[in-house]
């Protein structure tokens, strides 16, 4: 099949060449990245089809780090890498903005839509268990989610801020649906969301 985005988007058809990629991920890096999102959100303006990107963090990987070491926390990385490529299929773009930071581009993809995405990636790396020494360890990532609008990376990051403020293992919406929302209030759209995450449990 082939990817949804670069058909909709070429910018996302530039060649993967090693400059453009994160050596230890081997996704977009962070600079290719932002440069290729901000001209496919150009593109989505010009033809009125709408675009989310979601911006995750590994939770806890620095006590990971501290604890089992910078190999084993790369692995970490690496294995929450192959999750998100699983999950987003053919639908989006992935781009490491830095350490365990993350961002995927979705084009012709709703909020409400990306949003029951990055729930779903949430999930399932939430039950990875792994042997060995991380045998112990329980994994979560905090996600934020953001519709075209303005610097849409930079939205997505402050609803990331709202997920780990919210300790963290969870999905949340930029404030910008929350404007949308038809009872309006951040907490009434996140209400509504994880409503709609439950039905799909």
């Amino acid at each position: 099949m082939k990817n949804i985005a670069k058909l909709l988007f070429p910018a996302f058809s530039t060649p993967k060449s090693n400059g453009k990629l994160d050596a230890l991920t081997g996704v977009w890096s962070n600079n290719t990245f932002e440069q290729l999102s901000e001209i496919a959100f150009k593109a989505a303006n010009d033809t009125e089809q709408p675009m989310s990107i979601i911006v995750c963090d590994v939770d806890n990987l620095t006590q990971i780090t501290n604890k089992h070491g910078y190999s084993t926390a790369n692995q970490v990385l690496k294995l929450f890498t192959a999750i998100v490529c699983s999950e987003i299929d053919t639908k989006g773009e992935l781009g490491r903005l830095s350490s365990g930071r993350f961002a995927i581009a979705l084009p012709n993809t709703t909020l409400e839509n990306a949003s029951l995405m990055g729930e779903s990636i949430r999930r399932a790396f939430a039950s990875m268990r792994l042997n060995g020494p991380l045998a112990d360890e329980k994994f979560s990532a905090s996600l934020g989610v953001a519709s075209m609008t303005g610097d849409t990376i930079a939205s997505a990051e402050v609803a990331l801020d709202a997920a780990q403020l919210s300790n963290g293992n969870c999905t949340r919406l930029s404030a910008d649906y929350a404007r949308q929302s038809s009872n309006g209030g951040t907490a009434e759209a996140y209400r509504l969301v994880e409503e709609d995450h439950r039905k799909v449990a």
